[in-house]
C-alpha cells in the first residue's frame, strides 16, 4: 500500500512548486488508489486533516509551513498539535488509551459512541493514528499508546469536548 503516512511523505516534494487541481487529483489517486475520489472535489486529508497543503491565490496546491516542516523532517510529531486541536476524536482516544489499553472491539465501541454513524471515519482515524506511530496494536488485538502516543497524550492539557447530538 502506497497510501497512509508514507504516501503523504511521497507527495510533499511534488507540492513544493505547486500543483494545479487536475495534477493534484492525479497525484492523490496514484498515492492512494483505494481511496480515489469520484468527481472533482479534492480529498480534504492533506488540506484539512493534516494541514500540509493549501490552495494559493492562483488555485495551485502548495505546501503550508507545516507541510514544509514535515518535508524537512519526515517526523509525525509535526502533525501533533494540529491533529489534536482541530480534528474531532484523536484527543478523546489518546486520553482513553492513556488510562488503559483497550481491545479492538472496545476501541470500535468507544469511537462509535464518540462519532456515531460514521464507521468509515472512525476506521480511518484508527488507521492514521496507527500509521503515524501514535498507537500500537499488540497481542490479542489490544490497542495501547506507543512512546509517541504517550508524548502526544501529555500534550492534551484540556478535557476533550463531546459534540452534542444534532
Amino acid at each position: 500500500a502506497s497510501g497512509g503516512f508514507v504516501g503523504v511523505l511521497r507527495m510533499l516534494p511534488l507540492l513544493q512548486s505547486g500543483l494545479d487541481l487536475r495534477t493534484y487529483m492525479s497525484v492523490l489517486q496514484e498515492a492512494n488508489p483505494e481511496h480515489a475520489q469520484c468527481g472533482s472535489a479534492p480529498s480534504p486529508l492533506l488540506r484539512l486533516d493534516l494541514d500540509v497543503c493549501a490552495q494559493d491565490a492562483t488555485d495551485r496546491f502548495v505546501l503550508t509551513p507545516r507541510g514544509v516542516a514535515l518535508l524537512e523532517t519526515s517526523d509525525p510529531d509535526v502533525l501533533a498539535d494540529h491533529l489534536l486541536t482541530t480534528m474531532y476524536g484523536p484527543d478523546h482516544l489518546l486520553k482513553a488509551l492513556e488510562e488503559r489499553p483497550m481491545h479492538l472491539h472496545e476501541v470500535a465501541e468507544f469511537l462509535s459512541r464518540l462519532i456515531p454513524g460514521d464507521e468509515v471515519r472512525n476506521r480511518r482515524l484508527l488507521r492514521w493514528l496507527h500509521d503515524l506511530g501514535v498507537i500500537e496494536l499488540g497481542d490479542g488485538q489490544v490497542y495501547a499508546l506507543s512512546e509517541r502516543g504517550k508524548r502526544w497524550a501529555a500534550l492534551i492539557t484540556w478535557t476533550p469536548e463531546t459534540k452534542e447530538a444534532a
